[in-house]
Order: C-alpha cells, then sequence, then structure tokens
C-alpha cells in the first residue's frame, strides 16, 4: 500500500471532515475479498461465508446502532416511501438482445418454475408506482429481494465455475457484468411479463393490464422512449417484489427456488458474455488433466445439489 494511504487510514478517526471514503470503502472491500480468498473457501470449491461473518457480524450491529440513531428518513413529497436500486454497467445491446431471446425460448419452463414466487402475492396487493415508475409500496420486499437475487447469481456463477477464482484478471469483472445483465429493468421486465404481473398494477396506473411487449431498444421519441422505460421499471419492481413476498413467507423455499429458477439463466448469460475477449477470465497455466474438466459437469454438480434438471441447458461444452 502507498505511504500516502498508509497516513490515510491511520489518521482516520469517525466524524471528521473530508475524509477520503473511497478510499475507505476499497480498502474494505479488499480486506473481505482477501478474506474470502484465504478462509472463505468450503472444501468443494464454493463460497463460504463462515469466514466474513466473523468480521461483518460486529459491523452489522454497529450499523444497526447508527442507523436507529439517524432522523426518519423523508421522503419526496409525492410517495409515502420508495427504494430503487440503479443498476450500474454498460452492456451492448446486441448482448441483450441474445439474451431476450434465450429467456423467450425459456419462457414455458420460467413461467412453470417462477408460478409458486407470483402466488406469493397476497391477492390484495396492488402496486403502486410514482410517474417515474418508482416503487410506493412493498419497496422492503424489493429490496430484500435485490439483493437476494444477487447473491444467487454469485452462488450460481462460482457454483458452475469454481475455477474462476483463481483467475488474474477479468473473473470478478465477468461476475459484475453477468450480474447487472440478468437484474437488468429490461432482463426483470421481459420476465415479468411471462407473468402478467401489470394486473397486480393499481387500476388507475396507465399500464394496468398492459400487455405491450418489452422491448430491447427504446423509441426514439423521447416522451415514448420515457413512457416505456418507465413501464420496464415497474415490471421490474413488480417480479421483484414477487420474489421479495415469497422470501418473507417461506425464506428456506425462496432460497431453494431462487438457485433453481436462476441457475439456467446465469449459465447462458455467462456464455453470451465469455464470447467476447474481454470478458473471458485469464487463467494461470494447469495441468491437462485439469484442464479437461467441463463445465458442464459442474452444472450437472450443481443441478443435483439445487434440483435443476441438466436436459435444460442447451450447450455441452
Amino acid at each position: 500500500m502507498q505511504h500516502f494511504h498508509q497516513k490515510t487510514l491511520a489518521q482516520y478517526k469517525p466524524g471528521l471532515q473530508d475524509v477520503n471514503d473511497m478510499l475507505l470503502r476499497r480498502f474494505l472491500r479488499t480486506c473481505s475479498s482477501l478474506l474470502l480468498v484465504l478462509t472463505g473457501w468450503s472444501a468443494d470449491g464454493r463460497p463460504s461465508s463462515h469466514g466474513l461473518n466473523r468480521s461483518s457480524s460486529p459491523l452489522m450491529q454497529i450499523a444497526t446502532e447508527d442507523f436507529l440513531l439517524c432522523q426518519p428518513f423523508k421522503a419526496p413529497p409525492y410517495v409515502s416511501n420508495w427504494w430503487r436500486q440503479r443498476n450500474g454497467g454498460t452492456i451492448n445491446q446486441a448482448v441483450f438482445r441474445q439474451f431476450l431471446h434465450f429467456l423467450g425460448d425459456q419462457q414455458e419452463s420460467l413461467t412453470s418454475m417462477g408460478q409458486v414466487a407470483i402466488e406469493a402475492i397476497p391477492l390484495s396487493t396492488k402496486f403502486i408506482f410514482s410517474g417515474a415508475g418508482e416503487l410506493v409500496n412493498d419497496c422492503d420486499r424489493v429490496e430484500v429481494a435485490h439483493h437476494l437475487i444477487s447473491q444467487w447469481i454469485c452462488n450460481i456463477y462460482v457454483g458452475i465455475y469454481p475455477g474462476n477464482r483463481h483467475a488474474t484478471a477479468r473473473a470478478a469483472h465477468l461476475a459484475s457484468t453477468i450480474t447487472n445483465l440478468v437484474i437488468s429493468d429490461v432482463s426483470f421486465a421481459f420476465i415479468a411479463s411471462f407473468f402478467s404481473l401489470s394486473s397486480y398494477f393499481d387500476v388507475e396506473d396507465p399500464d394496468f393490464k398492459s400487455c405491450r411487449p418489452v422491448r430491447c431498444v427504446l423509441p426514439l421519441d423521447p416522451s415514448a422512449s420515457a413512457r416505456e422505460a418507465a413501464y420496464r421499471t415497474k415490471l421490474s419492481l413488480a417480479f421483484q417484489a414477487a420474489v421479495g413476498w415469497y422470501y418473507f413467507r417461506d425464506p428456506q423455499a425462496a432460497q431453494e427456488w431462487g438457485m433453481r429458477f436462476f441457475a439456467s439463466i446465469v449459465f447462458e448469460a455467462y456464455h453470451i458474455l465469455v464470447r467476447n475477449p474481454c470478458y473471458q477470465p485469464v487463467l494461470p497455466p494447469t495441468p491437462k488433466a485439469v484442464r479437461s474438466r467441463r463445465p458442464l459437469q459442474a452444472v450437472t454438480n450443481l443441478s443435483r445439489s439445487v434440483h435443476v434438471e441438466p436436459r435444460r441447458y442447451r450447450y455441452s461444452l
């Protein structure tokens, strides 16, 4: 670590002004990554939370105490409460087209598997949105679901390709891009359209029971583009709210369901992205016997643990 960074960290005290928060955040993430690499991998090559729990549990307790001491959150005047996770990263439109094409091919199986989550939404629920598509009610369900889904994606990715943790470059960037692709509004909105989730919108919503398709490219007209972007956001948040409702009703069942539902989705996202050399992990030289192990075997092993049928995968690599 550079001398300047060492000095900054040594002089840090809570409450000081002009603190280099970015440096501290990166330092904490680096320490967490080192803990995961050194102590966080189980014998079967999957990530284990034991090492991180020992360091994160005290932080969670302090963060909770600080949160309870804060002033109540003041929402914008047009809503009573809302939450929105902005997706980072830029993904090529051609990648989105390939990914949506795959989701369309898998509509029947995804609809069958996802119905249990949709049924967790109370019958009396009506999703209410602001003009920009922000969810007013059930935003706590969305927030929990967003983090759950990101965790499932990471677990599936590492479970299918455990060897990527040895990569010297690009593997982490690939995992982040897979997550951004899967949890993007356009992807979730496309999945939500399978379940006609617009029927759960408030009856006064202009998109109530809308059946128009979710497209990869927004219209050129600014007003039409804004309406379509809001429509995507509504469907995406409605799907995440359903996942959140399912988790609040039965956490264990929801955890198992999430790994099953997203397994083939993550697998496909990986193979779409990895065709681009920019996303191909750089792995150290390995013995020929180790290199010959096929990813499909890892998919089969993961399928056995989460009860996913390997025949759903289109590739035999």
